[in-house]
């Protein structure tokens, strides 16, 4: 079968329905560029400290107040307000697949969103609500 690299878009044959890359070159591309945010001489408190304070600042910026839970033992990492809708969001860290899948750990997920990490962005699910805030007919 003729398949495309998802790095160079160039057309290549293949016997394997996994095979997505013309080459060991362009598969090693991906993967760094794709590489889950490890930091090996942390430890993965310290790493997911700073998965949820991105996830804070993300959030700021968007206009939303953000209040981070004490215990690690809590139903979510962080609350969100933005006018009358709160959310509760569970921050993971994560890595892109082959496929461009998010790929993050599912497991003891108890908020109603999921922020998940990844190298250079940050994804939400489900997508942020879309929330605009009238003051004296101001958008806020």
């Amino acid at each position: 079968m003729i398949r495309t690299c998802l790095i160079c878009s160039k057309n290549f044959a293949t016997n394997y329905k996994r095979k997505v890359f013309c080459s060991k070159k362009c598969q090693k591309k991906h993967e760094k560029e794709n590489r889950p945010v490890r930091f090996n001489y942390l430890s993965t408190g310290t790493v997911g400290a700073i998965g949820e304070l991105k996830i804070g600042i993300d959030l700021l910026s968007k206009g939303w107040e953000v209040y981070r839970a004490l215990s690690p033992s809590s139903s979510c990492d962080l609350i969100a307000l933005k006018g009358e809708i709160t959310i509760k969001i569970e921050v993971r860290t994560g890595q892109v697949g082959q496929k461009n899948q998010i790929i993050y750990p599912k497991n003891n997920i108890r908020a109603g969103y999921v922020a998940v990490v990844v190298p250079n962005k940050i994804i939400y699910i489900p997508d942020l609500p879309i929330i605009t805030i009238e003051k004296d007919g101001k958008i806020l």
